[in-house]
């Protein structure tokens, strides 16, 4: 893989001489990559912080699909959502807590910011914990303490990423892996809708 900076990773699934120097890879080893990631939490180590990875490409190139194949593939411990927002994500605190659900999956990582700005910077420091040391909640009645840890995987488009830039430098850039997916054949899923027919791709092969 070729680095374009301490925390970015560019990759390609194409073979178009444009993208030369650039790291070619199938659907089917993405795929892999998604689930080893989601297994991560498993490996024992010196160091309880989780991770997760934020896939960026542009409209139409399947990034959403990709993290949504995950949530269905591991339905029993993944929660995929496409409306998240911190009331919702805390009343699931339970199952976090005792890792029945290992990873958040967010289709679309805007979506937390449609509404009350606010409400959209809480989240975002809410999945950085979860991702990291863990979001800790105490129940005042019980004084229970809830430890929420997940891996976190969330897609976006370069000009969101962009848009965000300057305030996830402060953290929440370094809490993930950050991956840019591009397509050879941008076209591709367009020439099936237009012939309204479901996409037929060789999972095995660069597109």
């Amino acid at each position: 893989m070729k680095h374009t900076s301490a925390s970015k990773t560019s990759l390609a699934t194409s073979l178009d001489p444009s993208t030369k120097g650039l790291p070619h890879i199938t659907l089917s080893d993405f795929m892999e990559v998604l689930c080893a990631l989601h297994f991560a939490s498993l490996v024992v180590g010196p160091i309880d912080d989780n991770s997760g990875l934020m896939l960026v490409a542009p409209s139409g190139s399947l990034k959403s699909s990709l993290l949504m194949a995950l949530g269905n593939m591991y339905a029993e411990t993944c929660v995929c959502d496409s409306n998240w927002y911190y009331g919702k994500l805390l009343k699931q605190k339970a199952l976090f807590y005792n890792r029945s659900r290992r990873s958040l999956i967010i289709p679309e990582l805007s979506s937390i910011y449609a509404g009350d700005p606010r409400t959209g910077g809480r989240m975002e420091q809410m999945l950085q914990q979860m991702s990291g040391e863990g979001s800790q909640n105490t129940n005042s009645t019980k004084n229970d303490r809830y430890e929420m840890r997940a891996q976190v995987f969330a897609a976006m488009t370069p000009e969101f990423e962009q848009k965000k830039e300057e305030g996830w430098e402060e953290g929440f850039r370094r809490r993930f892996l950050w991956v840019h997916l591009a397509m050879e054949n941008d076209e591709i899923l367009l020439d099936y809708l237009t012939a309204w027919r479901r996409a037929e791709i060789e999972l095995s092969q660069p597109i």
